[in-house]
């Protein structure tokens, strides 16, 4: 059902993006030519809000998650029309983080931990997001991938929205996630592997849960990792922007646009399969 409405809801929400002028503006770092609206994000947040008031299973958590993934949804379809202060932006993720970890059973240090990772990925999604069809790919490897040693109800809503979705921006964009889209994709991946992994991980040792985090993240936590040593290094601040990003190293190296989503596609289920194996061997 979700596939369907992502298909067929998102032209609707293009034609709401260009009519109050949310759009993405050609220039500077940016590797499309053309004016392309945001409207993917509102097309996420939608489907998946429909799933969790009438087709999720019930309990608290849906609740919690529901009112979270809106929080940074919002955050970032704000940020898309005029821009948010990143200190701003970051305090409301750690709220929704810390709003679907709270009701978990676990030590302060584990929770906040976790709080710190999934406000991390929030955020590492949305700096992976540089070119068509990249963020949603790796969600989607995320989504599969995941749901093969998890329960399958929590992810296959996720992979029918965003398959649909993908067909409007890749291989050609007609329309873009905006960071409302990026960060409920990194938000929502990264809260829904707590839920599916928590009881595995109670008890860990600090250094093998930072490990096996550090894989789950896959591609975007790398990507992130090195962009804030870079920016930190050679302009002092981890919020410069700049063209030093994973994508953009493959793409300057002469590859294509859809090669270069597929080889961080490749590495990053690589990467996520390995971390499931941890989790699955030591929890």
């Amino acid at each position: 059902m979700l596939f369907l409405w992502s298909l067929v809801i998102t032209p609707v929400s293009i034609s709401i993006s260009k009519r109050f002028r949310i759009l993405d503006l050609p220039g500077g770092r940016k590797t499309h030519n053309s004016v392309i609206p945001y409207g993917g994000g509102l097309v996420l947040w939608t489907g998946y809000m429909l799933w969790t008031l009438f087709f999720s299973p019930q309990g608290a958590m849906i609740g919690y998650y529901g009112t979270a993934v809106t929080m940074v949804f919002l955050t970032g379809y704000l940020d898309d029309i005029t821009p948010v202060r990143p200190i701003l932006r970051f305090g409301l993720h750690f709220i929704a983080a810390a709003l679907v970890i709270s009701p978990l059973s676990m030590g302060l240090p584990e929770k906040m931990i976790l709080i710190i990772w999934i406000t991390g990925m929030t955020n590492a999604y949305n700096l992976i997001d540089g070119i068509n069809g990249l963020c949603l790919m790796l969600f989607l490897a995320s989504v599969f991938i995941t749901a093969l040693w998890t329960p399958k109800i929590y992810w296959w809503p996720l992979m029918g929205l965003s398959l649909g979705l993908l067909r409007w921006n890749f291989p050609k964009a007609f329309t873009f996630l905006g960071d409302g889209g990026s960060t409920f994709l990194g938000f929502i991946f990264s809260s829904h592997v707590v839920l599916s992994f928590a009881e595995r991980i109670w008890g860990l040792d600090f250094f093998s849960l930072l490990v096996i985090l550090s894989l789950l993240g896959g591609i975007p936590a790398v990507d992130t990792l090195f962009a804030i040593t870079r920016r930190s290094l050679h302009h002092g601040s981890p919020f410069l922007a700049d063209r030093g990003h994973l994508h953009h190293r493959l793409l300057d190296r002469g590859l294509t646009g859809t090669s270069t989503v597929m080889t961080l596609t490749i590495a990053h289920s690589l990467l996520l399969t390995s971390g499931i194996y941890l989790v699955l061997c030591r929890g």
